[in-house]
């Protein structure tokens, strides 16, 4: 089971927002996956580090990975459907309208 235990909107270019990620088979937190959107499509991605390769472009070294190609995509989809939901329901929270009874006397 994967769960999303914390999730935080950025919207920043394509980069849509951060979240942290429990695996309970191996009793595992991730801190800090980013999730991205793009062109119709969103992605995951793991946490990592930014550096410079030889011809000076920006690279991301990934601080955790499957070794297995196919393992580590099918991850990647299972955590993302997690995200979403938690994404969702923080969205269904801040969405709703709070009215304040600005006449009453505040009890703080």
């Amino acid at each position: 089971m994967i769960e999303c235990t914390k999730w935080t909107e950025v919207n920043k270019g394509a980069l849509w927002g951060f979240a942290d990620i429990y695996i309970a088979k191996s009793d595992q937190d991730v801190y800090g996956c980013s999730v991205f959107r793009s062109n119709g499509k969103t992605w995951m991605n793991w946490p990592s580090r930014d550096y410079e390769d030889k011809e000076g472009k920006k690279k991301f070294w990934p601080h955790v990975k499957y070794r297995n190609a196919k393992t580590d995509e099918a991850f990647k989809a299972a955590a993302l459907a997690v995200i979403l939901k938690k994404a969702e329901e923080s969205k269904v929270f801040t969405d709703q309208q709070y009215e304040l009874p600005l006449d009453d006397e505040l009890p703080f």
